[in-house]
C-alpha cells in the first residue's frame, strides 16, 4: 500500500460546576481508517484504491461525585461522519487497458449517549465502568466520474449506510506504591451491527459493478490492556503498555479496504509536570498480520502484513 499519514485530534475540557459537579466537553474521531494502493497495482479494478472513513464527535458530559467512593457520569454526542472512495472502473474484457476514475464521497450526523462510572472501593483501587451507544450514519453525498463513455453520468448522487457499534468497557488501576500503578482493561464492541453496506450510485447505479449491499457479517470482539505508570521524581513520568484486539472481520468478507486481523500494539510513554503544565509523548506500534484463503472476492485473497504506527503528542493546563 501507499504510506500515509493521518492527523486525529482531540480536545478535551473540564469546569466545577460545584464542588461535586464537573461539565466536561470532548472534540474526538471515536471512528477511522483509511488505506491507499497503487492505483495499478494488484487490486486494479477490483478494489477502491483510496478508501477514507472517519467521524468527529462533540461530547457534552456530567459527573457528579455521589461520595467519596463512586462518581457517575452521562452525556449526549453528535457524530459528524464522512465517507469516501476512489476506484478504478476497468473494461472486463481489457482489464489493464485505459480505466475510468470513480470517486464517491457522503456525510451525515449522528447522535448517541454514554455513561461512566468510577468506585473506588479501598484505598489504591480503582474500577471504571464505560458505555457507548451505536448510531446509524447515513450518508449522502455525490458520485463523480472521468473519463467513462455513455451511458455513464460524469457527475450523480451516493448514498450509503453504516450501523456503528455500541461500546461496553471495564478497567481496574491499583496503586502498588507512591510510585507505581498497574491498571487493566476489557472491553467489548458490537461490530456484528456491520452486517452489510448498502450502496447506491444514483443515475449510475445500473451501469457499474457493484451489488446492491455488500455483505460484511462482522463479529462482535474483544480488546484486552496492560498498563504501568512509574513516577520518577515529581516532574517525570514513564509510561508503558500492551494491548491486545480482537479482530471483528471474517476472513470471507476481507477487503483490502481493510485488511484487519488480530492485533497486538505495544506503547511507550513519557510525561512531564511542571506547575499547571503537563505535557506527554507517546510511541505505539501496532502489528497484524492474516492469511485469507476464502473469500467472496477471489482477487482478496493472500497474505495482507500491516504495521501502524502511532505518535501522541498532548498538552494539559490546569487553570
Amino acid at each position: 500500500s501507499d504510506s500515509s499519514v493521518n492527523l486525529l485530534p482531540s480536545v478535551f475540557g473540564v469546569h466545577p460546576l460545584t464542588e461535586d459537579v464537573t461539565l466536561g466537553l470532548g472534540l474526538f474521531v471515536p471512528f477511522g481508517q483509511s488505506s491507499e494502493w497503487e492505483k495499478d497495482g494488484p487490486f486494479r479494478g477490483v478494489a477502491p484504491y483510496f478508501a477514507e472513513l472517519h467521524t468527529l464527535n462533540v461530547n457534552p458530559n456530567l459527573a457528579v461525585r455521589v461520595n467519596d467512593k463512586l462518581s457517575i457520569a452521562a452525556g449526549v454526542s453528535a457524530v459528524f461522519a464522512e465517507i469516501e472512495t476512489k476506484q478504478l472502473l476497468v473494461s472486463p474484457t481489457d482489464p489493464t487497458g485505459p480505466a475510468a476514475d470513480a470517486r464517491a464521497e457522503g456525510d451525515d450526523t449522528a447522535f448517541a449517549w454514554n455513561l461512566a462510572a468510577t468506585l473506588k472501593p479501598a484505598e489504591g483501587h480503582t474500577i471504571g465502568a464505560t458505555y457507548r451507544s451505536g448510531f446509524d450514519a447515513n450518508y449522502s453525498g455525490d458520485t463523480t466520474i472521468s473519463g467513462a463513455p455513455p451511458p455513464f453520468s460524469p457527475n450523480s448522487s451516493f448514498s450509503s449506510k453504516i450501523e456503528f457499534p455500541q461500546i461496553v468497557g471495564l478497567g481496574y488501576g491499583l496503586k502498588i506504591n507512591e510510585r507505581l500503578t498497574v491498571g487493566v482493561d476489557a472491553e467489548w464492541t458490537e461490530f456484528s451491527s456491520y452486517a452489510s453496506l448498502p450502496l447506491s450510485f444514483g443515475a449510475n447505479t445500473p451501469f457499474l459493478p457493484f451489488p446492491p449491499a455488500i455483505p460484511q457479517e462482522w463479529d462482535d470482539s474483544w480488546s484486552y490492556g496492560l498498563g504501568l505508570i512509574y513516577e520518577v521524581s515529581d516532574v517525570w513520568t514513564v509510561r508503558g503498555g500492551y494491548d491486545y484486539f480482537e479482530s471483528p472481520v471474517p476472513e470471507n468478507t476481507l477487503a483490502p479496504t481493510l485488511p484487519d486481523g488480530d492485533r497486538h500494539a505495544f506503547s511507550l510513554g513519557l510525561g512531564m509536570q511542571r506547575e499547571q503544565h503537563r505535557i506527554d509523548i507517546s510511541y505505539a506500534i501496532s502489528l497484524n498480520d492474516v492469511d485469507v484463503e476464502e473469500n467472496q472476492n477471489p482477487f482478496y485473497k493472500g497474505t495482507y502484513d500491516m504495521d501502524r504506527h502511532v505518535v501522541a503528542v498532548s498538552y494539559i493546563l490546569s487553570l
